[in-house]
């Protein structure tokens, strides 16, 4: 019995060497790094580069959280089919995102113990958002201009000029809101656009474009 009683202390008492181990910062709020304007992440591993790529992943991971019910939001107002093609791209816009994020990810802390290595890293909100700002206008300049274009096309008679131009703006729907959702789920002034356009809007517009064409064209053959 008393044998057991000192394997449990033993055990207990290098479960608290092990926690001594740690750096006093480590697992604390940085008052340097406020969580109001910065990502914090913590890591640990065997060497400094193992522990920041775990710092990296935890801070990806409160991004991940953070946009998803955002995303979530702003998906419940788009067509079944839209839902279904920003789902899609969902994983993939938030793998490059990440991706991005890791540029502007710094070490705050570091300290090596017992042959551990501990990182803090951080990530400035702000310069985090004004990077996302820029990718996001650029996405909306070109949905915008492409629709626009089409339209004009579509007024003026040339119908395979309106459709080309609607194809082309299709492909950056999907990237354009689940970065917006990112962007909304961050910033305490969400990015607003002027007008909410889909997939599924997208492709009613070619429809009611093409069937009028079809009409025009049947009335003038029947007057032949």
């Amino acid at each position: 019995m008393s044998t057991k009683i000192l394997h449990i202390n033993c055990f207990i008492f290098l479960m608290g060497c092990g926690l001594v181990a740690q750096p006093k910062w480590f697992g604390k709020a940085l008052p340097a790094y406020p969580s109001s304007n910065y990502f914090i992440g913590e890591g640990v591993g065997s060497d400094y580069s193992e522990a920041l790529a775990n710092a990296q992943t935890e801070i990806a991971s409160q991004i991940r959280v953070g946009i998803e019910s955002q995303l979530t939001l702003s998906i419940s107002e788009v067509s079944d089919n839209d839902k279904s093609e920003l789902r899609e791209s969902f994983d993939s816009e938030i793998k490059t995102s990440v991706n991005e994020t890791i540029q502007g990810i710094v070490i705050v802390k570091k300290e090596k113990k017992k042959q551990q290595y501990y990182v803090a890293a951080a990530l400035d909100k702000g310069k985090y958002l004004a990077g996302l700002r820029v990718e996001i206008d650029q996405l909306w300049s070109q949905i915008n201009r492409l629709i626009t274009d089409a339209r004009d096309f579509k007024n003026n008679g040339k119908l395979f000029s309106a459709i080309d131009n609607y194809s082309d703006a299709m492909p950056y729907i999907a990237p354009f809101y689940v970065k917006k959702s990112f962007y909304d789920s961050l910033s305490d002034i969400p990015y607003t656009i002027v007008e909410f356009i889909t997939v599924d809007g997208i492709i009613s517009e070619i429809r009611k474009l093409i069937n009028k064409n079809r009409i025009v064209y049947e009335n003038f053959s029947n007057r032949r």
